[in-house]
């Protein structure tokens, strides 16, 4: 997995970065770039939910055409070179009057987690990431 993205929120108003210093106390959102590509190819269809215009993630990741992401499970960790992550959730949560959810169901759910910083550090643009399950040390 590589950093293709970082975003954070300052104010009201989401601003890419270079790179970002993660503290314990953050809660980080993470997106695969199958999500964004998902969402892309709904809006050229016509197709909007509440999440096309409203969600954002700190952080999009490649996944090299892989499914690694579909594997992970909360507990899971993602390890950058200084941070550490742990999975807190897989997927979010739709709004119940979303116009995408009521007819079909959102496809790109599982393209989102939530991370808990486990090491504060740095994460960078281009940066590698690993994923390590639950249990395994290496």
């Amino acid at each position: 997995m590589k950093v293709l993205k970082l975003q954070a929120k300052e104010k009201s108003c989401w601003e890419d970065r270079r790179a970002l210093f993660l503290h314990e106390q953050n809660e980080i959102s993470l997106i695969t770039d199958r999500g964004i590509k998902m969402i892309k190819e709904d809006l050229q269809l016509g197709i909007r939910g509440f999440c096309h215009g409203r969600f954002k993630a700190n952080i999009e990741i490649s996944t090299s055409g892989d499914n690694e992401v579909h594997g992970m499970k909360p507990g899971d960790q993602v390890l950058g070179k200084e941070v550490a992550f742990t999975i807190g959730k897989v997927g979010k949560r739709c709004h119940s009057t979303c116009p995408i959810y009521r007819k079909a169901g959102c496809s790109f759910l599982q393209e989102i987690l939530f991370l808990e910083v486990e090491t504060p550090g740095e994460i960078v643009l281009n940066e590698k990431l690993n994923y390590r399950k639950k249990g395994l040390k290496y």
